[in-house]
């Protein structure tokens, strides 16, 4: 089986680290992968091909922002153009399915059904407005052949009705990121730590206020670590490093740019923030509990369905856009290491059971599959 998988976005985050990660080990049942990325200088390309998965550039008008309207009246017009050049791809490649991500992907989306390919079309996020959300969950019900969601919660934001979905969480390698022992002595420093792209998203200056409100209330000294790269929004980045001055924080930061082996980065935490405004199934989050390390995330898309399972806490849920609930929280957690113990003990059982990456390959096959309408060998 051939599976072309698609992103408007190329630099390599949470789902292009799904898809490669998928692609790398569902080899072994019989399906080759060819990820299509948009043309561009992101690295997405980059780490499929090191991992031996085939990549894609097509040149193809951008999912713009909203609030810029001449640009969304640009890519409404050259909507049919897209769609042309994604149906040529399908014929080309020949793929026995086709995966789109993300509910604006609208022109390969329509160019499958031109092409008369079985369609999966997996929705990743929450951060389209919700008035527009039910609107493309509409498109979404009647193009696809198969509804994938990356949490339950998604679902519900798009107002796909149950049973008319299938939820695949983001995996963890849980194989590759081992539970790293916190029961040594207490450590000389409290490390408190941010795997995220600086996006506006993600919240990023919600970590540097609570990390500038945590320092001075924690009895050991502090360290504020950043794990991810530096977007496109320079005006964004220049006031997170304004904020980081401001908050008195500078010399006890390790800003440590995009990060290959999160491994290393989650076993210098004490605990990880995740401090997004919106989120599906945050891949920092799955990482830091398959690691052992408990974390504070804000209440936002599916991280409750990862991080809470009946008594069973991997961590602390806090409100969003709040950096003194952050703050509170981390606090709770380094002040005690029984409790910090208990929640990344929760975190590791809850990642091999639930979120492996064995799970997810398993689930993807099993979707692909149904789409198709036939089975195929293998398991």
């Amino acid at each position: 089986m051939k599976v072309i998988n698609l992103f408007f976005e190329d630099r390599y985050g949470g789902p292009q680290k799904r898809a490669v990660q998928v692609a790398r080990e569902i080899r072994a049942r019989g399906v080759s992968t060819t990820i299509v990325l948009p043309a561009g200088q992101g690295n997405a390309a980059e780490v499929a091909e090191r991992e031996g998965v085939c990549a894609l550039r097509i040149a193809f008008c951008r999912i713009p922002r909203l609030s810029r309207i001449l640009h969304v009246i640009r890519w409404l017009l050259l909507l049919p153009v897209d769609i042309i050049k994604f149906a040529r791809c399908f014929r080309k490649e020949g793929p026995d399915v086709v995966h789109v991500n993300g509910a604006f992907f609208v022109a390969p989306a329509m160019a499958a059904k031109l092409a008369g390919v079985p369609l999966v079309w997996h929705l990743n996020d929450t951060i389209v407005p919700k008035s527009l959300a039910f609107m493309l969950g509409g498109l979404v019900r009647l193009l696809s052949n198969q509804i994938v969601v990356a949490a339950r919660a998604v679902a519900s934001h798009y107002v796909i009705p149950e049973g008319k979905y299938e939820i695949i969480y983001a995996p963890v390698d849980t194989r590759k990121i081992g539970r790293h022992d916190r029961s040594a002595a207490v450590r000389d420093a409290a490390r408190i730590g941010l795997m995220a792209n600086w996006s506006p998203i993600k919240g990023v200056e919600y970590y540097v206020q609570a990390a500038g409100m945590l320092h001075g209330m924690v009895k050991r000294p502090l360290q504020v670590l950043f794990a991810g790269q530096k977007m496109s929004n320079v005006e964004y980045c220049q006031g997170i490093e304004r904020l980081i001055d401001a908050t008195g924080i500078r010399p006890l930061v390790l800003d440590l740019g995009f990060v290959a082996d999160t491994d290393d980065f989650l076993a210098k935490l004490d605990v990880l923030v995740m401090s997004s405004t919106t989120e599906a199934c945050p891949m920092a989050v799955l990482e830091a509990m398959a690691a052992g390390v408990p974390v504070v995330a804000t209440d936002v898309g599916g991280t409750r369905e990862l991080l809470l399972e009946g008594d069973s806490r991997a961590g602390i849920i806090v409100p969003a856009r709040d950096a003194s609930a952050i703050a509170e929280a981390l606090l709770e957690i380094l002040q005690s290491p029984d409790k910090s113990e208990e929640m990344g003990s929760n975190g590791r059982l809850l990642a091999e059971r639930k979120f492996s990456l064995d799970v997810c390959v398993d689930r993807h096959f099993q979707v692909y599959r149904k789409a198709c309408g036939r089975r195929i060998q293998g398991n």
